[in-house]
């Protein structure tokens, strides 16, 4: 019986593709709490609210979540333009 490797070279035998997804994710999930917290101090605002901020304007502008929550980390947004579009 012969055994074929389908490993890309990129990952360890053994170890899923699927754990850079989840690390991404991850990444992700941390940058999206974070900005959260930067809304909340900059506007004395929820943390429900602050998250609808940045799903609106990500979805109005058509840009990925965690790009605008980067944006809003690194101050190229601002509040008010998360609220205008």
């Amino acid at each position: 019986m012969h055994r074929i490797d389908i490993n890309d070279g990129q990952h360890e035998p053994g170890i899923s593709p699927s754990r850079d997804v989840l690390d991404t994710i991850d990444h992700d999930a941390v940058l999206i709490e974070r900005a959260k917290g930067v809304l909340m101090a900059l506007t004395s605002t929820s943390v429900d609210k602050a998250f609808r901020l940045m799903r609106e304007h990500s979805r109005r502008q058509r840009i990925p979540l965690r790009q605008v929550a980067a944006d809003v980390i690194a101050r190229t947004v601002t509040p008010k333009q998360l609220r205008s579009g």
